[in-house]
């Protein structure tokens, strides 16, 4: 067992496995050079040969869009797709309104 007395002593996170540090940013870089800003935002993580998506995006399909980038991304066997839909206020229908403007 490994006793750390120091932050000096502690391992940085690149020197722990930079293989797997490097994919998350690899997964991230993909993203934000998607041209979809909502998936600037997009957390990635990586354990092995698993990346983990977590944030929200404002549809399903930027949701399958990340999830894609990610799954054709060199080294990543698997993707686990935790992003949640929260669609944006300007793209939800108010049902009043619809029907006032109904014509008779």
């Amino acid at each position: 067992m490994t006793t750390l007395h120091s932050e000096t002593d502690a391992p940085r996170v690149s020197e722990v496995n930079p293989i797997v540090n490097d994919l998350a940013c690899l997964v991230s870089i993909r993203l934000r050079r998607s041209g979809y800003a909502p998936l600037w935002c997009v957390k990635c993580e990586a354990q092995d040969d698993v990346v983990s998506l977590s944030g929200m995006v404002p549809s399903f399909y930027l949701k399958q869009i990340a999830q894609e980038l990610a799954g054709h991304t060199v080294g990543v066997r698997r993707v686990e797709n935790r992003l949640r839909v929260a669609p944006s206020r300007k793209s939800r229908v108010v049902p009043s309104l619809l029907q006032k403007n109904d014509v008779t």
